[in-house]
């Protein structure tokens, strides 16, 4: 998912969809949100504390799955790869013995 599309869906669940174009147009996104301060906040449009905590809170979590997706692939891709090299060197090895193999046998 494009983080655009995490930054709208985290504005309609607080039902601030008035926001999106704002949050858009100034290339907001939830990385972002713990950055700003209250000030800027208000300038956005979020006027209650509570907006901005609510706010605040579901960036973070947000964010915090965002870097497990990404946690897991990156050990998904390396699994992948140790298992790929592991296996083509057996491989690899096993070719070389065949050919020997086959040029004795000649």
């Amino acid at each position: 998912m494009e983080e655009k599309n995490i930054m709208e869906s985290i504005l309609k669940d607080l039902k601030l969809e008035s926001l999106i174009p704002k949050f858009a147009s100034e290339k907001i996104e939830p990385e972002n949100v713990a950055e700003l301060s209250d000030e800027v906040l208000s300038r956005l449009g979020l006027t209650t504390i509570g907006d901005r905590h609510h706010l605040r809170a579901l960036c973070a979590n947000a964010e915090k799955q965002h870097q497990s997706a990404a946690a897991a692939a990156l050990s998904e891709c390396m699994a992948l790869f140790s298992r790929r090299s592991g296996s083509s060197r057996r491989g690899g090895r096993g070719g070389k013995r065949k050919l020997l193999q086959e040029g004795l046998r000649q």
